[in-house]
């Protein structure tokens, strides 16, 4: 999940941090693995990477390499509760 703290982020570099803030362009990203019957996540920590916001032809595209994300819950256990590194790019249609 990407939470930029607005429904509609602004292009530009937005740097992954624990909570998110438009103003500041701090984006808060997780994710969450329930393929076990447990839920497992991660989260961004301070200054855990970046993701880029780009708006072309109506569609906004995300995109992030080498994101950081600590383990958070009870059931990241052992190998689980190890750091990620996690990329991902996607669009959305703006509205």
């Amino acid at each position: 999940m990407l939470d930029f703290g607005t429904d509609k982020p602004a292009p530009g570099t937005y740097d992954a941090a624990p909570k998110a803030n438009a103003a500041q362009k701090k984006v808060a990203v997780s994710f969450a693995d329930v393929s076990g019957n447990k839920l497992l996540e991660w989260k961004s920590a301070e200054k855990a990477g970046t993701v880029a916001v780009s708006e072309v032809n109506g569609h906004r595209y995300f995109k992030a390499r080498g994101l950081r994300l600590v383990p958070q819950g009870l059931h990241n256990t052992g190998d689980l509760k190890q750091p990620m590194t996690l990329g991902l790019e996607g669009a959305v249609v703006s509205k």
